[in-house]
């Protein structure tokens, strides 16, 4: 794996890469007992999903730690009220991270995870079960028929996530019906690797880390 990650990035930022795999991803399964870890490729996700890459979903790279839990800080000292229902999405939810990070960070959130592949799915689920987490919902479906109106129901407050997971017409159309379906309620959005930010003009940019590597780059929006 680091003679990989030399030859693909050079000697400096290949260590780099190697000591946050090591740190961000690897370290983070041990300490919870999960599988996040490794690399789906597109023509592997696909091979999971049984779809064309043309359909627009990204492949499977384990979210970073630090920025989410970073995020998450902020959440919690100058946003959410102690007494409010919380939802969390993961869009792309692959093996569920975000969603454990999510349940750690967050007590007595609702935990709801979105991805094509049911090999994902139950990965996830495994994940989730080893950390303790019981109050979740993982739903097998495309992202542009998720009924974000019924999913919202009952809650104050609502967090999306998205690493990059979509092409930018999905993005764009997903982030439509979240604001649809809003209704009142407190939505915030993290967008994580934000490719294409311009969808976000307008938005209240609340939060944001920057970094060597696109790995440690989020956005946190108010919608």
């Amino acid at each position: 794996m680091l003679i990989k990650m030399i030859k693909h990035h050079g000697l400096k930022n290949g260590l780099r890469r190697f000591k946050e795999e090591i740190f961000e991803n690897r370290l983070f399964d041990l300490r919870y007992g999960v599988e996040t870890a490794g690399i789906l490729t597109h023509n592997e996700y696909y091979n999971h999903v049984g779809q064309d890459k043309s359909a627009g979903a990204m492949w499977y790279q384990p979210t970073y730690a630090s920025p989410l839990v970073k995020t998450f800080t902020f959440l919690k000292k100058r946003e959410l009220p102690a007494d409010k229902t919380i939802l969390f999405i993961d869009l792309g939810v692959g093996k569920g991270k975000p969603c454990i990070i999510a349940a750690k960070q967050l007590k007595d959130c609702r935990i709801v995870g979105v991805d094509l592949s049911s090999e994902l799915l139950s990965i996830c689920e495994s994940n989730l079960k080893a950390c303790g987490v019981s109050n979740f919902k993982l739903i097998q479906q495309n992202v542009l028929e998720v009924d974000f109106n019924e999913l919202f129901d009952g809650f104050d407050t609502v967090i999306v996530h998205n690493k990059n997971s979509f092409d930018k017409a999905i993005t764009g159309k997903t982030l439509a019906s979240i604001e649809g379906a809003k209704a009142g309620k407190t939505v915030y959005y993290i967008y994580n690797n934000p490719v294409y930010r311009e969808l976000f003009e307008g938005k209240e940019l609340l939060f944001q880390l920057n970094g060597w590597h696109k790995n440690h780059v989020l956005h946190l929006y108010r919608l």
